[in-house]
């Protein structure tokens, strides 16, 4: 995964955005994480 991503990541999970908890962020995460696999799935390269 790119440093960059897991970067942003970590400072949304640390520091959630005003009227979200970390817990709203984390399914979001893993949302993200299944399209992103299912898009290099489709489209390879």
């Amino acid at each position: 995964m790119n440093p960059n991503t897991e970067k942003l990541r970590k400072k949304y999970i640390d520091n959630p955005p005003e009227g979200m908890t970390s817990g709203d962020i984390k399914p979001v995460r893993n949302l993200l994480n299944s399209l992103t696999g299912l898009i290099r799935f489709k489209f390879p390269g």
